[in-house]
């Protein structure tokens, strides 16, 4: 929950919203926030960022297209995930390297 500076921001943003004639919301993802925003008199809460919606329900698109998929299509996933499981390879071997740079056993330029 927010306390603080913060809590005191997000109270002072509500009651300007409501002075200036605005419906005030909020974003939780936690249920116990979500509550005390609405009884501390947000007007709504959305539940999830849209970014975040976009990614599940962008995810249960192409697992539904994977699944019902053959062929030449099938194929086309079966290359991304090849080429996604090279990056977070090359990813982590990076950071692997940055980590050993810091270190001082290894000297890294990019």
């Amino acid at each position: 929950m927010a306390d603080g500076p913060i809590g005191e921001a997000i109270a002072h943003i509500r009651k300007a919203a409501h002075a200036a004639g605005k419906v005030a919301g909020a974003h939780g993802t936690q249920t116990g926030y979500a509550v005390q925003m609405l009884t501390e008199g947000f007007n709504f809460m959305t539940p999830t960022a849209d970014f975040r919606a976009l990614q599940m329900g962008m995810a249960a698109t192409l697992s539904g297209i994977r699944d019902k998929a053959g062929g030449e299509v099938q194929g086309l996933f079966d290359e991304r995930d090849r080429e996604a499981a090279l990056l977070s390879n090359l990813d982590t071997r990076l950071q692997e390297l940055e980590a050993e740079a810091s270190e001082g056993r290894h000297r890294l330029e990019l």
